[in-house]
């Protein structure tokens, strides 16, 4: 893939990323597995579901998420407003969370 569509891709999903979770990911797939969450947006709907920064994405609604790419395509096939189970890896535990989409504003985001 080009440089272009490497930086087109990754301005996508990051917007993406913030509008209907409230969140950024290291771009890419992290060494252990799953895509890891740098920052996690204050009163967010990641934040409100539990994500942390430094949580592994592992899957949306058991859909296996392996890099980012696959991510970007995730998300632009889920509908905003519906709950969706997120399963992340944090500290050697896989764990559930249920994660409400949004087209939400921006607010106050905690970096790791």
């Amino acid at each position: 893939m080009s440089r272009f569509w490497q930086h087109f891709l990754s301005d996508g999903l990051t917007t993406l990323l913030d509008r209907t979770f409230g969140l950024a990911v290291e771009l890419g797939s992290a060494p252990d597995g799953g895509i890891r969450l740098t920052t996690v947006r204050e009163r967010g709907p990641a934040d409100e579901a539990g994500l942390r920064p430094g949580d592994r994405l592992l899957a949306i609604d058991g859909d296996r998420v392996r890099d980012t790419e696959e991510l970007h395509s995730l998300l632009r096939q889920l509908p905003g407003g519906r709950p969706v189970v997120v399963t992340l890896a944090r500290n050697g535990r896989v764990l559930e969370r249920l994660v409400v989409p949004t087209a939400g504003r921006s607010r106050t985001a905690r970096p790791h």
